[in-house]
């Protein structure tokens, strides 16, 4: 297994935050989506932290595992 460290940015204008949660779209939600499908395995993602509704990030980090190999 290993563990990967990705650094992104985002705009959260349509977003209810960073972490997933029931009541509306986050961007977890989207990132985790997004990666299963790349790496055709479920990803789930640590962020570093959360964020409030509509908050943009330069800088964001987050961690995941997965068994693929990257070229």
């Amino acid at each position: 297994m290993r563990n990967l460290k990705v650094t992104m940015g985002f705009r959260g204008t349509n977003y209810h935050g960073f972490q997933r949660q029931p009541n509306g779209i986050t961007v977890q939600e989207v990132v985790e989506t997004a990666l299963s499908k790349l790496f055709n395995e479920p990803v789930t993602i640590q962020g570093c932290s959360r964020t409030d509704t509509g908050v943009h990030a330069k800088e964001y980090c987050f961690t995941m595992q997965t068994e693929k190999q990257l070229p």
